[in-house]
């Protein structure tokens, strides 16, 4: 209950940021993300122990990862001293962020949900960079961001090494989406059941309203023979 109260008050001001900061007409990748455990669980491994260095989840605690099949070990080693009731937080200082980038790297807990294109708009960040002459990363999708090229895009040398981080950067962008909303599939299989009983009740109904009404017509029809 706290957390949708927490996406309520929060989403204005998340899509008033995207909106402020989107300052790039590059459109946004044209990719199918996966929405499957496995890439959940690779992009949650990446994020965790890639992305935790400057982000935080705030919203996400460490047991939640536990209903997409890690391993209680794997999220005890992935946990600060073992506490999974802690939230992911980011390895690096208020300060460290500050210093390091200019400004505070922001928490993408639901930050699928504040930026357009939600799962797409993480990849194309992510594959957005190129190398310059001089051998430094660009971005073309976000000129100026602070972000670094996390995952060494724009210095991958051959098809294979793109493709392979393009992957990675999928099963980032699934995972986020998920922290974003982790109980939508929940809600959407508790539907698709609710709608199956109400399917199945409604034929009853009507297999019951079809046998009161021939016996109102046979009552009726006796009835009349008597008059």
């Amino acid at each position: 209950m706290k957390r949708i109260w927490v996406n309520i008050f929060a989403l204005p001001f998340l899509c008033f940021s995207a909106a402020a900061q989107a300052s790039s007409n590059t459109s946004l990748a044209n990719v199918t993300i996966p929405n499957t455990q496995d890439a959940l669980r690779r992009g949650a491994e990446t994020v965790v122990t890639l992305c935790a260095s400057c982000h935080s989840l705030n919203y996400i605690r460490y047991r939640d990862l536990a209903g997409l099949g890690i391993l209680p070990e794997t999220l005890e080693e992935w946990g600060s001293q073992g506490e999974l009731n802690s939230t992911i937080a980011s390895y690096a200082s208020t300060e460290t962020s500050r210093e390091t980038f200019g400004v505070v790297s922001p928490d993408l807990s639901m930050m699928a949900l504040a930026r357009k294109g939600g799962a797409r708009y993480f990849y194309t960040l992510l594959t957005a960079y190129h190398e310059t002459p001089d051998g430094e990363a660009e971005i073309h999708f976000f000129p100026g961001i602070a972000m670094p090229d996390v995952l060494g895009y724009s210095a991958a040398e051959s098809d294979a090494e793109k493709t392979a981080l393009e992957d990675q950067a999928k099963d980032i962008a699934a995972f986020l989406e998920w922290a974003a909303d982790p109980s939508a599939p929940f809600r959407q299989q508790l539907g698709f059941i609710v709608m199956g009983v109400l399917g199945v009740q409604t034929c009853l109904f009507y297999v019951w309203k079809k046998r009161v009404r021939r016996r109102l017509d046979k009552a009726t029809d006796h009835a009349d023979g008597h008059a």
